[in-house]
């Protein structure tokens, strides 16, 4: 027996979410870390792949990225990840995919969100200290 796979467009993710840097122009390089998520409700229990697929467009072409995979063994499944992009120039477009052999599920839920990075240095409370005992 042959399944054919579907690709399904569950969203675009809103400008404000994608948060493109103010200072990236052209094809200047730039890489962000977004957390991405969602969760599925399932008619069927096939034992079928599923995926959640990341797809955005910037200055070199569309590219997509697989977020999560697992098969459908439950009524539920949550499909998450966290994904590294490379980039090249502003992000022009991104949304969500879902790759599986099933014509139908529901989406109960959609989430991503850019990594904001934990800053390395010490607390401010600190920093006139260490600042004095390095200038001796």
């Amino acid at each position: 027996m042959i399944f054919m796979t579907k690709i399904h467009n569950l969203a675009k993710v809103p400008e404000h979410i994608v948060d493109n840097p103010p200072h990236v122009k052209g094809q200047q390089r730039w890489a962000r870390r977004y957390n991405v998520a969602g969760w599925f409700r399932f008619d069927q229990l096939d034992n079928s792949l599923i995926r959640l697929i990341l797809r955005y467009r910037d200055a070199t072409g569309s590219h997509q990225v697989v977020i999560d995979q697992g098969r459908i063994g439950g009524k539920t499944m949550l499909l998450s990840g966290i994904t590294d992009l490379k980039l090249s120039g502003p992000i022009n477009a991104m949304e969500l995919l879902l790759e599986c052999q099933q014509s139908h599920c529901t989406v109960d839920e959609l989430f991503v969100q850019p990594v904001k990075e934990q800053s390395q240095t010490a607390p401010a409370r600190n920093a006139h200290k260490v600042f004095r005992l390095n200038s001796r």
